[in-house]
């Protein structure tokens, strides 16, 4: 009974440690499958521990058995790179190894509790007491990283960053292979554990700048291509005005000679003729080439016209519904740069998709909600067997997560739609992609000034705004 109670729920926080991150929208179950099948796990844990301790079974192989049982567990249930959970659950793992050390020092040293291998009763119940110092710092530094690590795009850190932890745990468990009291009672030991765990986290603030740093990189590269497209919309701009000014020249020029010809109809008197003219002249007139407008909002206004222009000019049928006000609340910068990064991949996705099919579009929707939210969905037809990716839903039933879709020319988050994450993210909004065999949707929420509230329900219950 005593090993029922004590080596299992030792290990119990470090279990809910491990989902913490990942809880909100990155299982593979509801929360309640995932919950009814980790209770399960820890019975079965509990029934093992109760029944063949008795006979004989060391306790240590149990506790290793059960942890690879729990990292296959927990590389199944959460819906990410298995490197990212490998490096979580390590950390933990040195985590664990780190307070039992502690508690085991104390027991040996400052107390008459004794246990067979350090998994009674008396260091489950120390090591408890450890676990409850420790943890407010860990829960502070999960809640302040734990969004860097889920939203980890960068491959190759992915792949390779949880070995080391992995290796500082194997070294912990060769180490202390054979413990006695003798060894459980030194400052060695202590101090190896202390360093051991201070390694792993170093290891993790690392990772955390690194990650950082990236987005800061992938920034810096949506910032400058960003600023390329408002040079390209600069020089377009300016030849549209050169062409305007050459149009009033001429347009000058030539109504001298219309002004010619009505003085002379009426001189004459003939008022027929002269009402016939000036029907005829005024249907000759042609519309502004930029006569069309697509919101209140001119930067907006501009930025939609600069592509959808490209596709309408390119046979892509388009369809805007964008009831803005001429102030928004986000900077005009922002929105433009989202909207022009959502539409150029748009434009990149039905280009790709070719002429020769006919029902190529792109939808706009925007909508602004007094006063402070504004939201978007970008809509357009997409191949999923010309760009070589999944479509339709997960296998939970969840939607694609932004980390499954594609700028259509490169493998993982590409850098327009990093950008467009980053830039919901930096106004306390939410963003979601979504793509079936036919059709790629993006949806982005914008909070400006004022409170900045918790979509996340909304994202995970498959809800669109605009």
């Amino acid at each position: 009974m005593d090993y029922m109670l004590s080596a299992p729920v030792a290990t119990l926080p470090y279990q809910i440690l491990a989902y913490y991150p990942f809880w909100n929208g990155y299982l593979r179950f509801s929360k309640r499958q995932t919950f009814f099948l980790l209770s399960l796990m820890f019975f079965l844990k509990c029934t093992c521990f109760y029944f063949l301790v008795p006979q004989l079974v060391p306790v240590r192989l149990l506790d290793f058995l059960f942890s690879v049982i729990h990292v296959f567990t927990f590389l199944y249930l959460v819906k990410l790179h298995p490197g990212t959970v490998l490096f979580v659950f390590f950390f933990l793992l040195a985590y664990l190894g780190f307070n039992r050390g502690i508690a085991s020092f104390f027991q040996v040293r400052f107390t008459t509790m004794t246990d067979v291998g350090f998994y009674g009763r008396a260091n489950g119940l120390l090591h408890l007491a450890v676990v409850a110092v420790t943890v407010p710092f860990l829960l502070r530094l999960f809640r302040k990283t734990c969004h860097e690590i889920v939203d980890m795009k960068e491959e190759y850190i992915a792949s390779h960053f949880w070995i080391i932890p992995a290796l500082t745990l194997v070294t912990s468990f060769v180490y202390s292979i054979k413990m006695t009291p003798e060894m459980a009672r030194s400052i060695p030991f202590l101090l190896s554990r202390i360093f051991l765990f201070l390694g792993t986290l170093v290891e993790y603030i690392i990772l955390i700048r690194l990650l950082q740093a990236a987005r800061r990189r992938v920034l810096l590269e949506a910032q400058a291509k960003n600023n390329q497209l408002l040079s390209a919309m600069h020089q377009e701009q300016y030849a549209l005005l050169l062409k305007r000014i050459e149009e009033t020249r001429r347009a000058r020029h030539d109504l001298r000679q219309h002004l010619v010809l009505v003085q002379g109809y009426l001189e004459d008197g003939d008022k027929e003729a002269l009402r016939e003219y000036v029907r005829t002249f005024g249907q000759s007139i042609p519309e502004p080439a930029n006569s069309l407008v697509y919101c209140g909002n001119y930067a907006v206004d501009t930025i939609m016209r600069f592509y959808l222009t490209q596709a309408k000019d390119e046979g892509i049928a388009v369809e805007v519904s964008l009831p803005l006000p001429k102030q928004l609340p986000v900077p005009e910068s922002d929105v433009c740069v989202l909207l022009g990064n959502l539409l150029e991949n748009a434009l990149a996705a039905c280009r790709r998709r070719g002429e020769a099919f006919e029902n190529r579009y792109i939808r706009v929707h925007g909508l602004f909600t007094p006063p402070y939210a504004l939201s978007f969905t970008v809509d357009n037809s997409f191949c999923a067997e010309q760009h070589g990716s999944r479509s339709g839903q997960q296998e939970d039933g969840q939607p694609f997560d932004s980390a499954d879709t594609t700028d259509y020319d490169r493998p993982g988050l590409g850098l327009g739609l990093s950008s467009v994450r980053a830039t919901a993210e930096r106004f306390g909004g939410t963003v979601k992609f979504e793509r079936t065999e036919t059709e790629f949707r993006a949806s982005v929420l914008l909070f400006g000034k004022g409170e900045q509230k918790d979509n996340h329900d909304i994202i995970e219950k498959g809800g669109r705004y605009g």
